[in-house]
Order: structure tokens, then C-alpha cells, then sequence
């Protein structure tokens, strides 16, 4: 094997045991509790301050991991979601390298 092959190898090894690579995130849907329709429009915040964005028509919002604050050995957070007055709160726990999906029910 070649310098240069051992060279990117070394590389990747050690990007993936920082995970540099993992493609951290949370799918969040909005759904109103009482006939499970999905609620559009719905503002929704990460751990209580931090502004995510807006759900779609779908009630789905994609949040990438710059605005996910990594506090290992895994990444425990809180979403707030408010549309006009309901109010929503579930919590959810991103693991290295996962993007779990997360329910909340208005």
C-alpha cells in the first residue's frame, strides 16, 4: 500500500471517530392532538430560546445540525412549538450520527 492510500485512510479514521461526519439532526412534526391533522405555520423552538424555523404545509420542519448544541455524549433537547395560543413541547435525543424524528401533539 502506497503513502498516499494509508494517508487517506488515517483521514477517514479519524474524521469518523470525531464524528465529523455524522449528519446530526431532527425531524420535528406537528400534529393537532385532536383529529391528527398536520398544523401548518407553527413556530418552533429548540430548547426553549433558540428559534428553529417553521413547520410546512405537511407540519414537518427539518432541523440541520448547525442549530443542534452538542453536549455529548449525546444531545438531550427540548421543542417548544407554538401556533397563535396552543402550545406544544416534546423532547427529544440526538445521538452521534442519528436524525430522530419527533412528534408533537397540539
Amino acid at each position: 500500500m502506497n503513502n498516499k492510500v494509508k494517508f487517506v485512510l488515517l483521514a477517514i479514521g479519524v474524521l469518523l471517530s470525531l464524528n465529523v461526519v455524522a449528519a446530526d439532526c431532527i425531524n420535528v412534526y406537528v400534529k393537532d392532538k385532536n383529529n391528527n391533522r398536520a398544523i401548518s405555520g407553527a413556530w418552533v423552538n429548540l430548547d426553549g430560546y433558540q428559534f428553529a424555523g417553521t413547520t410546512n404545509a405537511n407540519g414537518y420542519l427539518y432541523i440541520p445540525n448547525e442549530k443542534i448544541i452538542p453536549t455529548p455524549p449525546y444531545y438531550y433537547h427540548k421543542i417548544n412549538v407554538i401556533q397563535g395560543l396552543r402550545l406544544g413541547q416534546a423532547d427529544v435525543t440526538v445521538r452521534p450520527g442519528s436524525c430522530p424524528s419527533v412528534t408533537v401533539y397540539m
